[in-house]
């Protein structure tokens, strides 16, 4: 992968969240198989920063906190919505 490809390139490298988010799309882009086009690139990033953003609000109410639970589910719908759009591999990554 050439530097012009690299996953999500407006990130800073040494922070924790870009490390995260280059390798979940590197796991993401490895189950959807070989050349992937530009908008499975997109679902793919957006997938990414919404699963951030629910784990964040999970963070929030694990400590006590109020959420938005109504945007929250909208949030995991929607992420749903986009993964479904991902080709699969069949093999899959385990965890």
């Amino acid at each position: 992968m050439s530097k012009s490809q690299i996953p999500l390139p407006h990130l800073d490298g040494r922070t924790e969240v870009a490390r995260m988010m280059r390798e979940r799309f590197q796991t993401l882009a490895a189950e959807s198989g070989p050349g992937l086009s530009y908008v499975q690139i997109c679902l793919i990033e957006r997938a990414l920063w919404l699963e951030l953003w629910l784990s964040r609000q999970e963070r929030r109410l694990a400590s006590g906190e109020e959420i938005d639970a109504a945007l929250w589910l909208q949030g995991v719908g929607t992420l749903q919505n986009i993964l479904t759009l991902l080709p699969a591999s069949t093999t899959g990554t385990q965890i």
